[in-house]
C-alpha cells in the first residue's frame, strides 16, 4: 500500500464512493424518490452539524480568552461597585480617579482579551489548514464562519458588560 501511496482514508473514501455509485446505477428507479426527498435533508443536516461545530469552536475560543481576563475584570467591577456603595463617602476627585482606573483597567483587559482571542484563532486556523500548508476553499469558508461567530460572541459579551460598567457611579 505504501508503493501506491494509499492510506486508510483514501481506501475508505473509494469504497464508499464505489458503493454509492453501484447502488445508484443499479437501482436508479427505486432510489429516485428516496434521493429526491432525503438528499436535501441530508445536505441541510450536514450543514447544520458543521455550523454547530463552528459555533462551539468559536464559543470555546471566546470562553478560553474570557477566562484569562475574568479575574481582572471582576476585580475592577468589584472595586468600582465597592466605591459606589451607599456607605462610602464619594468625592469628585475619587469619582475621577475611579473613572481613570476603570478606563485603564478595561483598556488593558480588552487588549489582553483581543490578544488571547487572536492567538486562539491562529491556533484554530492552523487546524483548518490543509496538510501541505495551502488553504482549501472549505478551510477558508469555515474560517470565515468561525470569525463571524467569534465576532457575534464578542458583541454579545459587550452587550452584557456595557450596562454593568455604565451603571457605575462615575458614569451617572
Amino acid at each position: 500500500m505504501k508503493k501506491l501511496n494509499l492510506t486508510r482514508e483514501k481506501v475508505l473514501i473509494f469504497i464508499t464512493s464505489a458503493l454509492v455509485a453501484f447502488l445508484i446505477s443499479n437501482n436508479v428507479w427505486h432510489l429516485q424518490d428516496f434521493l429526491n426527498y432525503s438528499g436535501p435533508i441530508l445536505l441541510w443536516t450536514s450543514l447544520f452539524i458543521i455550523v454547530c461545530f463552528l459555533i462551539v469552536l468559536a464559543g470555546l475560543v471566546v470562553i478560553k480568552s474570557l477566562f484569562k481576563v475574568g479575574a481582572g475584570l471582576s476585580l475592577i467591577i468589584f472595586l468600582a461597585q465597592s466605591y459606589c456603595s451607599p456607605g462610602v463617602v464619594q468625592t469628585t476627585s475619587g469619582k475621577q480617579a475611579l473613572a481613570g482606573l476603570i478606563f485603564l483597567g478595561l483598556s488593558y483587559i480588552i487588549y489582553d482579551f483581543l490578544t488571547s482571542v487572536s492567538s486562539e484563532l491562529k491556533t484554530q486556523f492552523e487546524n483548518l489548514k490543509k496538510v501541505e500548508g495551502k488553504w482549501e476553499w472549505k478551510g477558508v469558508i469555515m474560517s470565515l464562519f468561525l470569525i463571524l461567530f467569534v465576532v457575534l460572541f464578542v458583541v454579545t459579551i459587550y452587550e452584557v458588560m456595557s450596562p454593568i460598567v455604565l451603571s457605575l457611579c462615575p458614569y451617572k
